[in-house]
C-alpha cells in the first residue's frame, strides 16, 4: 500500500498502484491475501472521500469490459497506427519521459516503449492489469490506475504526452486537456486526437483528408454532400446512444455482434461504427462507440484554441478518413 501525506491510503495490486479515491474492492482483495491488519485504517479515508470524489463507475466498468476482451494480436498494424497518429518522429523518444494518457490495455504503451523512452501508462479502468501483462518485457514501462483529471504527477514533468481517443470520454474534454497540459515540460510535446464533428462548413472544408479519400470528394458539390452526411451521421449516433448507454453492457455487447456482421458489407459498413477487416475489432469498436456514458465531439478550431490557451504551438494536424478525427500535435513554448 501507498500512504499519502494527506492521510489517504492507496493499494498496490500486482505491481500496479491504484491511485483512485474509490478503491474499496482492491482493499478487500488485499485483505483476503494478507489479513485484516494489512488494510487497517483505510476505511475512514475511503468513506470520507466517497461523497465528493466518487468517479463515474459506469465509464470505468464499460471500458474494463471492452479492453479486457480486445484481441492482442495486431502489433504490426498498431505500430503503423501509432507512428501515424503520434505526429512525432519516434527517434525523439529516446531517454524521454512519456505519458500515455488513457492507455487502456496498453497496446500503444507497448509500442512507445520500443523506441527507448520511459513510459507511464495511466488508465481509469481495471484494463491496467492487462496493460501490465503485455508490457512486462519492458522495465521502462510503469502502469498506474488513476483518473486523468487527478493525475498523480507534479506539473511540468513529462517530455511527451499523447492521448488517443480518450479525452472525449471524460466528463469535460477541455478540462481533461488542461489537466494533462499542466504536466508537460517547456519545449515538451503534446499529441492527441479526439472525435471530430461536422461543425461549420467553412471550417469543415479545411479539414485535412487522407489523399486516398480526398480524391473521391474533389468537387465542391461532393464536399458539401460529404459534410451533410457527416452531420446526419452525428445526429443518428446521438439518437441511438440515448438508448445504448442505458443498456447493461453485456446486452449491448451482444447487440454489437450484429453491427460487426454489417461492417463486412460494402457501403453499409460505413453506417456502422467500424469497418475494420477483423470482425473482433469491429465488435469492440462498435461497443466502444455506443457504450461510454460520455462522448463529446470537437472541431480542430476548438482544440487549436485549447492549445493556444496553454501556449502550445501547433506543429501538425492529423489527416483522417471520411469520419472526422481531430488530431493535433504541438510544442509547449513556455
Amino acid at each position: 500500500m501507498l500512504s499519502c501525506s494527506c492521510g489517504r491510503v492507496f493499494p498496490v495490486i500486482d505491481s500496479v498502484p491504484i491511485l483512485l479515491f474509490e478503491s474499496r474492492h482492491h482493499f478487500k482483495e488485499l485483505q483476503g491475501k494478507y489479513g485484516a491488519t494489512a488494510v487497517a485504517g483505510y476505511c475512514e479515508h475511503e468513506r470520507a472521500s466517497r461523497a465528493s470524489d466518487k468517479i463515474d463507475n459506469r465509464t470505468k466498468k464499460r471500458f474494463e469490459y471492452e479492453w479486457l476482451r480486445y484481441p492482442v494480436c495486431f502489433e504490426e498494424e498498431e505500430e503503423k497506427i501509432f507512428r501515424e497518429e503520434i505526429q512525432i518522429d519516434v527517434s525523439h523518444f529516446q531517454n524521454k519521459r512519456i505519458l500515455d494518457a488513457g492507455c487502456g490495455m496498453g497496446r500503444f504503451t507497448r509500442i512507445a516503449a520500443r523506441f527507448g523512452g520511459e513510459v507511464f501508462g495511466v488508465d481509469l479502468s481495471d484494463s491496467v492489469f492487462k496493460a501490465k501483462e503485455i508490457t512486462q518485457a519492458f522495465p521502462s514501462v510503469h502502469i498506474i490506475q488513476a483518473d486523468l483529471l487527478r493525475l498523480p504527477f507534479p506539473d511540468r514533468c513529462f517530455d511527451i504526452i499523447y492521448s488517443f481517443g480518450v479525452l472525449h470520454h471524460t466528463p469535460d474534454t477541455k478540462q481533461a486537456f488542461h489537466a494533462l497540459a499542466e504536466k508537460i515540460k517547456a519545449n515538451g510535446t503534446f499529441s492527441l486526437w479526439v472525435y471530430g464533428k461536422a461543425g461549420h462548413y467553412k471550417n469543415f472544408v479545411t479539414n485535412p483528408l487522407k489523399k486516398d479519400r480526398a480524391k473521391f470528394i474533389a468537387s465542391p458539390l461532393m464536399h458539401r454532400s460529404y459534410w451533410l452526411l457527416v452531420l446526419l451521421r452525428e445526429k443518428f449516433s446521438s439518437a441511438i446512444r440515448m438508448a445504448t448507454v442505458m443498456l447493461p453492457h453485456p446486452l449491448l455487447y451482444i447487440f454489437c455482434y450484429g453491427l460487426a456482421l454489417l461492417g463486412k458489407l460494402p457501403v453499409i459498413k460505413y453506417l456502422t461504427f467500424s469497418a475494420h477487416k477483423d470482425w473482433r475489432v469491429r465488435l469492440l469498436e462498435n461497443f466502444d462507440w455506443l457504450a461510454p456514458p460520455f462522448q463529446y465531439h470537437h472541431t480542430k478550431e476548438e482544440v487549436m484554441e485549447w492549445f493556444n490557451e496553454e501556449h502550445i504551438a501547433v506543429q501538425s494536424i492529423l489527416e483522417h478518413g471520411f469520419i472526422p478525427k481531430t488530431g493535433l500535435s504541438g510544442i509547449r513554448k513556455q
